[in-house]
């Protein structure tokens, strides 16, 4: 306790603050609260400082559990200085940690955290790690990160998806996956991070196994395909087009073994095991039933839908819409809980893609002045934009499952990488 004491120490004295402490701070975060008094700063958000024995930053332990050394400290402190006070940063309110939940395993130790049991903190992505300027050849309309949130994947109208390396804060080009004869609407990883599937504007949906040259293409949709999404087996997918169709695939035989006509334009679709969710141009989110096909429930909304983001636990569903609203809906009421809005946010197309952090606390979407807006999902009010890094309409963004990355893209071939430290 005496070490772990004077590491918050030294960090305190070079922000200027006196030392807090560490008996008290770690009961506060036990109750999921911020500890009262000093404690750490790193602007703009509190850090806690764990015992030494499990040397880890409470609030902002390693997905991996990898512990942090007394020398990383030590470099922190020296870094403080540089840091801007907090009344300088443009934060309008007080740094809060949120809830807060150490799973151990047997002995004591703590084990990996999860995006469960480690909520992120509330001041969001402050620092830009990387710019690309000319990521695609041309815009870029769709961003997925990969189950482990190593890889990142982008694809645009220039009819290539290519499969990014998160390493040091980069993202570094690891393959570039050809055989669309349109552009990409929509980006899929299966629960391994082994496969990738891809909606296409050249009416199919292409189907890749990363690391080999194993590809196949799904095709009978009439019309472009907006959307394409595995479900919760990495061996079935489904896909929605503009010809008025909802497709289940068997991806062993590459083959269409359900298909749904639906009486508009579907611009998204989001499934479980046991039901499909469609987005529409008539502004209804429709409800299917997987197996019969038959239509259980609609939402309706108040212009035609963009997007749909189904959240982990399958309770909740974030929609966007041409209104210009980011809609907050409880799946098993069909009932819409909380709306979005806010100055200065407007869809910049029709395939303009919101969502959900991996803990369902935040969400986000991209605007068409190049501004990212993040809202609080138990208030409904904005937290708050990110603006000056992009010129273009911010056509999607991607929250990494870890929660330690967010990458936005847009019209103007830019993408843009985001942490939250």
């Amino acid at each position: 306790m005496a070490r772990s004491c004077r590491h918050q120490g030294l960090l305190s004295a070079a922000w200027g603050l006196p030392p807090g402490d560490c008996r008290r701070d770690r009961a506060a975060l036990r109750r999921g609260v911020s500890p009262p008094g000093p404690s750490l700063i790193f602007p703009p958000c509190y850090w806690w400082i764990s015992r030494p024995s499990r040397g880890r930053l409470g609030s902002h332990a390693a997905n991996d559990g990898t512990s942090l050394s007394s020398c990383w400290f030590s470099a922190l402190a020296a870094a403080l200085p540089l840091i801007p006070p907090m009344a300088d940063s443009g934060w309008n309110e007080p740094p809060v940690i949120c809830r807060y939940k150490q799973p151990r395993s047997r002995g004591g130790a703590i084990r990996s955290l999860t995006p469960e049991s480690a909520c992120l903190i509330r001041c969001l992505f402050l620092i830009i790690l990387y710019v690309f300027q000319e990521v695609h050849d041309s815009e870029i309309h769709a961003v997925k990160f990969s189950p482990n949130s190593k890889m990142v994947a982008t694809g645009g109208a220039d009819r290539v998806v290519k499969i990014w390396d998160v390493v040091g804060g980069q993202l570094q080009c690891q393959q570039v996956l050809h055989g669309c004869n349109g552009g990409i609407t929509s980006i899929d990883f299966d629960s391994s991070g082994a496969q990738l599937l891809a909606a296409s504007f050249d009416g199919s949906a292409h189907l890749w196994k990363l690391g080999s040259k194993s590809s196949d293409t799904l095709t009978g949709h009439m019309g472009k395909v907006t959307a394409a999404r595995f479900k919760m087996s990495p061996y079935r997918a489904v896909t929605s087009s503009m010809d008025r169709t909802i497709k289940e695939w068997d991806l062993h035989k590459a083959a269409c073994i359900r298909s749904i006509a639906v009486p508009s334009y579907c611009s998204d679709v989001v499934c479980s095991d046991s039901y499909m969710i469609s987005g529409h141009h008539d502004k209804k989110i429709r409800f299917w039933d997987s197996r019969s096909r038959v239509l259980i429930r609609e939402v309706t909304l108040e212009e035609k839908v963009t997007s749909l983001f189904m959240e982990p636990e399958q309770r909740q569903l974030l929609s966007c819409s041409r209104d210009d609203v980011l809609r907050l809906i409880d799946l098993r009421m069909g009932s819409v809980l909380l709306t979005f809005r806010a100055d200065g946010f407007k869809c910049g197309c029709d395939w303009n893609k919101a969502i959900l952090s991996p803990d369902a606390t935040y969400s986000m979407s991209g605007s068409s002045d190049g501004t990212i807006f993040i809202w609080n999902t138990q208030t409904g009010l904005l937290e708050r934009s990110l603006s000056g890094e992009h010129s273009a309409a911010v056509n999607a963004v991607a929250w990494s499952v870890s929660g330690e990355y967010v990458v936005s893209v847009d019209r103007g071939r830019k993408a843009v990488l985001w942490c939250e430290y």
